[in-house]
Formats: C-alpha cells, sequence, structure tokens
C-alpha cells in the first residue's frame, strides 16, 4: 500500500531503486554460502577495496546505528571516550544505545552548521590527564551532517590533523556519504581515507538501498576484533548475500552517484521553491539533499495535509525537508505550487477567499463526488463543446476545479491548460485529466499563459469581488484569439455571504451574487459579445433556489 502523500520527510520513506531490487532478486536464487561466506558478499567487500585501497576492510552490517556504535566499540575501552557533536545521530537518534553498548561516554561538543571544529574539540582534548575522568579516544563527525551541510575535504583535515597530534582517532557517520561525495564533486577517498579519517560507517539505505550499511577501516588493526565485536552485536548475518548483492549494484557502475546527484538537486528545487517566499527563512547552506527553513506556523500546517515533513524545531518553527533518489521532478512542482498558493493567500487576499480555497482543500473529494457529471452543468458544457470547440484548440480554463469541464473538453483532443487557487482541486483535475496542463494559480493574475481559442471561466467569479471579476474578464479577453470564445457561467438571486453546502462538510464558502447587466457591461467593454444566454434553477439545502446564468460568448 502507498501512502498518497508526497514524502519530503527523510530519505529512509523512499523505497528501494530498481536495480537493487533486480539485485536481491538475483541473490534470491539457488543456495550460497551464510554468514558472509557467499560471492556477492565477497565481490562487494573487494569493491570496498577498490575505492579505498587493498590495506581497507570492510564487514557488511544491517543498519547506520549498528554501524556507529559496533565500529566505535572495536576501537574503544569503557574508560575512553568519543566526542560528537551536539546534533550528531549519535546523541540525538540512538536512544542511548552507543553509550549502553560501548561503556563509553559519548561527550556533547557545540557545533557550527552541524560540524565541529577544532576550536570547539580543545577543551576536552587539551586537558591534564587525570584516572577521575574519562579519557578521549575517538572524534566523530557526520558527513553530511545532520544539517545537511557537507565538511569540505580542508575542515576534515585540520580535525583529522588535530585528533591524530593528540593520539585521537576519528570516524566518519557516512550514512549521507553518498550525497556528500556527489555535493563536493569527489571520489569517496578524497574526503575519508586520503583526508585522515581512520574508520567510517558507509551509508547505502538512505540512497537507494532497501537495507545495508558497511563499517570501513582503513587499517587492518581492528580486523580481529570487529568480527567478534560484530557478532556479538547481532550483526551477522546469516543470509548476507542479500547485503552484499545491494553493495554489489550500488557501487557499480555508478547507481551511488546517481542517485546521490539526483536527491541533491531536487533539495535544491525544493529550497528555490521556499526562497524569498514571505515569512520563509532558509538557516543552512543546502549542501545535500536536505533543507532546513522557518516557516510561519499557518502555512506548515497547510503544507503538512499533503506534505510528510519534519517539524525540527517547534520553538522556532523551524522544519527539514528532504529529498531522495524517488523524488520526482512533478512531486517538487506540487510543493513549488502548494508554497506559492499559500503565499498568495497570505500576500493579497481577503480572508473571505483564504477561508474559501481552504475550504475547497479539505473537500476536494466531494466536490468532485457531486460536480464531476453533474446533468445540468455537463449538459451546458457538451452544447458550448459542441458549438464553439474545435478539435485540437487551445482552452484555458479558470477556476478548473476537478476537471469536471476539462473531462469533457478533452474529448476534442484540446491542448488543455487549467490553474484553480485549491492545490487539492489541481491535484484532482490532473488526475481525471491526465492529458491536460494543470497548475496552482490565481485567475486573477493570468500573465503569462499564452494565447487561447477558448477560456472557460465555470463559477470562478463567484467568490471574487466585482472590481475583481471585471479585471478577469479584461484579462481573459486579452489572451483570446480574434473569434475565439468565452465560456462563463455564475449565480444570482441571493445576498453575497458565506454559505455552508452540501458538498462543504460544514466548511464556509464566500460567495458573490454578480448582477447579470453589469457582467453583460464588463463583457462589452472588451469587445466581448454574448451569443447565447441559458439559465438554470439550482436547488439550495435550505430549500431555496438560485439561478446559475451560463453566457456563451465570442470576441
Amino acid at each position: 500500500m502507498q501512502d498518497e502523500m508526497i514524502s519530503l520527510a527523510s530519505d529512509n520513506y523512499a523505497g528501494a531503486h530498481p536495480e537493487i531490487v533486480s539485485a536481491v532478486g538475483a541473490a534470491a536464487v539457488g543456495t550460497a554460502g551464510a554468514y558472509g561466506a557467499d560471492p556477492w558478499t565477497a565481490v562487494a567487500e573487494e569493491r570496498f577495496k577498490k575505492i579505498f585501497g587493498e590495506e581497507t576492510s570492510a564487514f557488511l552490517v544491517m543498519t547506520g546505528t549498528a554501524a556507529n556504535i559496533l565500529s566505535i566499540d572495536a576501537v574503544t575501552r569503557p574508560f575512553e571516550a568519543v566526542l560528537i557533536s551536539d546534533c550528531a545521530h549519535l546523541h540525538m537518534d540512538e536512544c542511548g544505545a552507543p553509550e549502553r553498548f560501548t561503556g563509553s561516554k559519548f561527550i556533547v561538543v557545540p557545533s557550527v552548521q552541524g560540524k565541529l571544529t577544532v576550536e570547539g574539540l580543545r577543551p576536552w582534548v587539551e586537558r591534564e590527564p587525570d584516572y577521575h575522568r574519562v579519557r578521549p579516544r575517538v572524534v566523530s563527525i557526520t558527513q553530511t551532517t545532520e544539517f545537511g551541510t557537507v565538511y569540505s575535504v580542508d575542515e576534515i583535515k585540520a580535525i583529522t590533523g588535530y585528533a591524530h597530534e593528540h593520539g585521537l582517532l576519528v570516524h566518519m557517520d557516512g550514512s549521507r556519504i553518498s550525497n556528500a561525495a556527489a555535493s563536493l564533486g569527489l571520489d569517496f577517498p578524497a574526503f575519508t581515507k586520503d583526508a585522515g579519517v581512520d574508520f567510517l560507517s558507509f551509508g547505502g539505505t538512505k540512497n537507494g538501498m532497501m537495507f545495508g550499511e558497511a563499517v570501513v577501516f582503513f587499517t587492518r588493526d581492528f580486523d580481529e576484533a570487529f568480527q567478534y565485536t560484530r557478532m556479538q552485536g547481532m550483526q551477522l548475518v546469516s543470509k548476507m548475500r542479500f547485503v552484499g548483492a545491494q553493495f554489489e549494484a550500488f557501487l557499480k557502475d555508478g547507481l551511488w552517484k546517481r542517485n546521490a546527484d539526483h536527491a541533491n538537486t531536487m533539495a535544491r528545487k525544493i529550497a528555490e521553491a521556499l526562497d524569498g517566499a514571505p515569512g520563509v527563512t532558509l538557516t543552512q547552506p543546502v549542501d545535500a539533499n536536505a533543507v532546513f527553513a522557518l516557516l510561519p506556523p499557518e502555512m506548515i500546517e497547510a503544507l503538512q495535509k499533503r506534505f510528510h515533513f519534519y517539524v525540527w524545531n517547534n520553538q522556532t518553527n523551524e522544519v527539514r525537508l528532504m529529498a531522495s533518489f524517488a523524488t520526482t521532478e512533478n512531486e517538487i512542482q506540487a510543493f513549488a505550487e502548494a508554497v506559492k498558493a499559500l503565499v498568495n493567500l497570505e500576500s493579497f487576499m481577503t480572508d473571505s477567499l483564504k477561508t474559501t480555497i481552504s475550504t475547497y482543500d479539505d473537500c476536494a473529494d466531494a466536490y468532485a463526488d457531486k460536480f464531476m457529471d453533474y446533468p445540468a452543468y455537463r449538459e451546458m458544457m457538451i452544447r458550448f463543446r459542441d458549438t464553439y470547440v474545435k478539435k485540437g484548440a487551445a482552452v484555458l480554463d479558470i477556476g478548473c476545479g476537478p476537471g469536471n469541464n476539462a473531462a469533457l473538453l478533452s474529448e476534442k483532443k484540446v491542448a488543455l491548460t487549467g490553474i484553480d487557487l485549491s492545490a487539492e482541486m489541481v491535484n484532482r483535475a490532473r488526475a481525471h485529466v491526465p492529458s491536460g496542463d494543470f497548475r496552482v494559480g490565481d485567475i486573477r493574475d493570468l500573465s503569462g499563459l499564452g494565447t487561447f481559442d477558448v477560456v472557460i471561466a465555470s463559477f470562478c467569479i463567484v467568490h471574487i469581488t466585482p472590481e475583481e471579476a471585471r479585471g478577469v474578464i479584461k484579462e481573459a479577453a486579452s489572451l483570446l484569439v480574434p473569434g475565439g470564445a468565452l465560456y462563463l457561467s455564475f449565480m444570482v438571486g441571493k445576498k453575497d455571504g458565506y454559505e455552508t453546502t452540501s458538498f462543504s462538510g460544514g466548511g464556509e464558502i464566500h460567495f458573490t451574487y454578480h448582477d447579470p447587466e453589469a457582467v453583460k457591461g464588463w463583457l462589452a467593454e472588451n469587445q466581448l459579445s454574448v451569443v447565447e444566454t441559458h439559465l438554470s434553477d439550482y436547488p439550495e439545502g435550505d430549500g431555496s433556489i438560485t439561478t446559475d446564468t451560463f453566457l456563451f460568448i465570442r470576441k
């Protein structure tokens, strides 16, 4: 079962890359040695040697937490300490497991944009030995950091040089090491082994694998200890071939890089969607596949109706949005449109229009159920289509709703563009009419859309003021080619105000009941001639009757 919401929460939410799935399927055939005595694990280990050098040892495990804890356990004694950043996964997200299983103390050091610095390490490293206190043994850095930032080679060399000068080892938590490599434009050794890192947790799960990480030592000094540590730590998997097969595919032919490049690119597009929006502040450089930003609380609430993402800091309303190898351009476009719509809501929308769009977002399914095939409206659109719309015509549907009119027009193979301020309505329209180009947009701003043979404005001016409706008609006229047709519908018969409807689920919608003569005057101002007028009674839920007015118009 697939979640219908779009996930920008974590690269862990993504599935597995098809090449990984295929590799696991191939490894599932027949029998093979257990506990790593299989050809897939052997090939994977050789791939690590090819990348990092013959003196390298690679040990496969199931999870990143295991890779971090067991590798550190292999190089420390209980009276020794590990220096980590104040936002490190080892500190924040491993449930105290590092201390429990290693017996070592993990000391938190202040970070800058998620990165450790030599200055931050000095108070813990440069103190007189004292048998009453633990002795620092390991510095652990995370690449990419928990804030999505990436250590440069020089930054890593500064830490490793300082650590080695004082007899400490340096560990790298590389759960997103592929994203770091793609960001730096370097191969793995350049910012690990060659930069002075002593051992490494090499991640695969977050970049397209089903499961599996590797512990990589750049010296053979810890091989024997780790063999026992891995077994005691319950990570010597009996069917290790399924981890080995994944790493074989992951490290072959640059799959790791293709996945990471794509994820990083998608993150930059997320940042572009947010950058410059009122009330939004990007809080960290977007170095890899994570975006951190301060968002207004109402924007967070609205976006989380459609997108999974984490609120990183509830006090400041800082959120984390993360892309993966599986994030699509369409998903990022949907996010960008949702942000744009919310910015529009905050920037120049009346309270009545904000409420109306929010209600339409909430009741999109109920609205579609009622109006996709509503007989009176269907009949009217078919009548207009068959007389005024030529096959292959360029059509603009403003206030497109769930695509009820677009579905009927698509039968004529038209080139269809649709806009609506309700992102949920746009989603339904895309599902109902896949051939159309549907966007979140404001009918009061039709600039940049091009020219059209036909414009549809079906019950969309009923939510805006007369002055705004007059402006919409002027803009629609400017987009129509000579001889083009306009379909315009609206209601008369009531006073303007908020209403609940049969489809709104108790939510309020603001309606404006325009004067038909005023509307015809606005049309005449723009050289638009009413060819046909049709009226239809619409029974309201309270027993009253409103009159639906349909105008077929030529330019």
